[in-house]
């Protein structure tokens, strides 16, 4: 048997208690965290703006990417393989390199010894070995598998919940991150 103590002390007062108004967007990330989707969407905040962080964006070509790579100061180069090649130095620009060797491009920062960061550096490696290139020495980051020894009951290591977890925005690539989501996880 249980006896309901009506006088026990709460720490509280009665005006401490009145409802306020909710934070919608840090709701809605509480709700992500714990994979709420239903309350989300039964309670509206699936239409909340979440932050962005704006990239700024450069197209080379193949030829100026050694004068590019020359002028680098950063040690830590982030880099995405899709339809083409795309970097990131410093985590606030987006470097396309169009025509360009891709496998030549990846050994020549290797050799200028930039510390590469890759989202999955097992698919990475099969992507370069069907463009005809194996590389000997491994990737310096994998995010994927970062996030994974981090946090290894979480399970989930897409990158729009990386990008929501370790830098509190929505990933402005689905299903994939862009170079510069990369370097600042």
């Amino acid at each position: 048997l249980a006896r309901i103590d009506k006088k026990a002390p709460l720490g509280l007062t009665l005006n401490e208690c009145v409802r306020g108004e909710l934070d919608r967007a840090e709701l809605l990330g509480l709700f992500r965290e714990l994979e709420f989707g239903g309350l989300i969407k039964r309670l509206g905040l699936d239409n909340i703006e979440e932050k962005q962080i704006e990239c700024k964006s450069e197209k080379l070509s193949g030829g100026e990417f050694d004068g590019f790579l020359a002028k680098t100061t950063g040690n830590t180069c982030a880099l995405c393989i899709s339809d083409g090649l795309t970097l990131s130095f410093d985590g606030e620009t987006i470097v396309e390199v169009n025509d360009v060797n891709i496998p030549d491009a990846v050994d020549k920062l290797k050799k200028a010894e930039k510390r590469i960061v890759v989202y999955d550096s097992k698919l990475t490696y099969h992507l370069l070995e069907e463009m005809g290139m194996r590389i000997s020495s491994t990737f310096d980051v994998d995010v994927m598998l970062t996030a994974y020894v981090l946090d290894p009951d979480d399970g989930n290591e897409l990158p729009e919940r990386l990008a929501y977890k370790y830098l509190g925005t929505s990933s402005q690539s689905p299903n994939r991150f862009n170079a510069a989501e990369l370097y600042r996880i």
